[in-house]
């Protein structure tokens, strides 16, 4: 394999020592992405793989083969979770406890085996095993698309999580829902959408488990990262953490356009420790007060005076609503709810009528006369869309800007609805300078083309992207 000029040699090895990719790549011929993505794992993508010259493959190669790669480690981690499974049926990983070893929670000792030798913790070890005893029952189908690379790891363990402890035909019918079709999820997307496919598939057992869930609210206990900090969660109600949330953003906006120079995500860190610990928040210029409240017609760093109040959005069907369908609501930030919560939720707040699907699309386009939307036209587009216009960017859509989709300043692009999308700043500017392009045929729907040309169809309201082959004929080429 020739080395590439721009391949930066192994610390302390001799020039041109490629260290960790020696042995990787032989190097015989360029990786083609068509052959790539035709191959399953196993013995013969890595075959492929291993045989690739990276100097004379081309740029839509390279990227076939990052997504090779990580499809070969989902099959090598299936296998590792099956045999993990299998191992813990084994006798000598079930011995007798006697009755002086006390309560044994957990009887087989797999993990312990397996920790060591992987160098992981005993929790880790465990998770490994659970994840192939489901693959064996009733989450068979999760196992198979981690096998072919459908799933990674975490997508997998979403579904683990979320179903390894309901009964078959739940778990099989929600699979069933998530697992179909074309359409790619992130970690984030594939969590609300098995929790919806959850509520929809047993909405009489949604409120059950949201009470089961709330009895394991906990607050973490610190983790070590590096240069002296740490990491700090807490696994609380949805409605409880988003009221935090948007209370921390409020308060950390408030201080911003009072000039302090922190950056919001550090002024939302010192906020919280300063909450916690009783301290006076302050800045370098004096004190941050809570007197700040994002006005109806402003956005995001826009706030006016008054106190400060956390206020969540809850997306709810009048159907649910008045107790005649049991489809789930949407906490605005979160994703889906139980209809109970999200009626509880909306009986303990201040009502806002925002039409999704206005029926005559008055108010909804402005045209050229303004370039910022008024507020009940960016309401609509953040109630429509949710998230962040870009394929797999779950940012939400309030902290977005509303990208006009035909540019205003350049392409004579209006300010309406169907004109109009989230994007948030670092999507925004890839789509106006760094060359990704966007297109909207119909409001909420989108067609996002990648810098090396990949095209997916985007529509955030829903959950998950897919990468289009043959465009539909009503997409230009853009």
């Amino acid at each position: 394999m020739s080395v590439s000029h721009d391949v930066a040699p192994a610390p302390g090895g001799p020039e041109g020592d490629l260290g960790a990719f020696d042995g990787i790549f032989a190097g015989e011929r360029p990786w083609r992405a068509e052959r790539l993505a035709a191959l399953l794992p196993g013995p013969e993508l890595a075959a492929e793989l291993a045989a690739g010259d990276l100097d004379a493959s081309s740029d839509e190669a390279l990227l076939a083969a990052v997504v090779g790669f990580r499809r070969q480690a989902a099959w090598a981690e299936a296998g590792a979770a099956m045999v993990a499974a299998a191992l813990s049926h084994r006798p000598a990983m079930n011995p007798e406890w006697p009755a002086v070893a006390g309560r044994v929670s957990v009887t087989d000792v797999t993990a312990e085996e397996l920790a060591p030798a992987l160098g992981c913790s005993r929790q880790a070890a465990r998770r490994l095993v659970r994840d192939g005893r489901a693959f064996e029952g009733s989450l068979a189908a999760t196992g198979d698309a981690l096998a072919r690379g459908e799933l990674d790891v975490p997508r997998a363990r979403v579904l683990v999580d979320a179903l390894a402890e309901e009964p078959p035909a739940l778990a099989w019918e929600v699979q069933d829902q998530v697992l179909g079709g074309e359409v790619t999820r992130t970690v984030s997307q594939l969590q609300r959408a098995v929790a919806k496919a959850l509520v929809i598939a047993d909405p009489g057992g949604a409120s059950d488990r949201c009470r089961a869930a709330a009895e394991r609210r906990r607050v973490d206990r610190p983790r070590p990262a590096p240069d002296g900090m740490a990491r700090w969660s807490a696994l609380l109600p949805a409605a409880d953490a988003m009221r935090m949330d948007t209370t921390l953003d409020a308060l950390a906006r408030t201080g911003r356009a009072a000039g302090d120079e922190r950056t919001l995500d550090q002024l939302r860190a010192d906020l919280l420790a300063d909450l916690v610990l009783g301290r006076v928040p302050s800045t370098p210029g004096g004190r941050v007060e809570a007197r700040a409240e994002p006005s109806e017609a402003s956005g995001p760093g826009e706030p006016r005076r008054g106190p400060v109040r956390a206020r969540i959005d809850v997306l709810v069907p009048w159907e649910v609503l008045a107790g005649i369908s049991e489809e789930p609501g949407f906490l605005a930030g979160y994703g889906p709810i139980p209809a109970p919560v999200a009626r509880e939720l909306a009986s303990d707040g201040t009502w806002r009528r925002i039409l999704t699907d206005p029926p005559d699309g008055s108010g909804l386009d402005v045209g050229r006369t303004r370039y910022r939307p008024p507020a009940h036209l960016a309401e609509h587009v953040r109630a429509r869309d949710r998230w962040c216009a870009r394929p797999g960017c779950s940012a939400r859509a309030e902290t977005c800007d509303l990208d006009h989709t035909a540019e205003w300043d350049r392409d004579d692009g209006r300010t309406a609805h169907d004109n109009l999308g989230p994007l948030c700043e670092r999507d925004h500017q890839v789509k106006t300078h760094g060359g990704a392009q966007m297109y909207q045929p119909d409001p909420g729907v989108f067609y996002w083309r990648s810098p090396l040309g990949r095209l997916y169809r985007v529509v955030p309201g829903e959950d998950g992207y897919t990468l289009v082959a043959d465009p539909d004929p009503g997409v230009p080429p853009f």
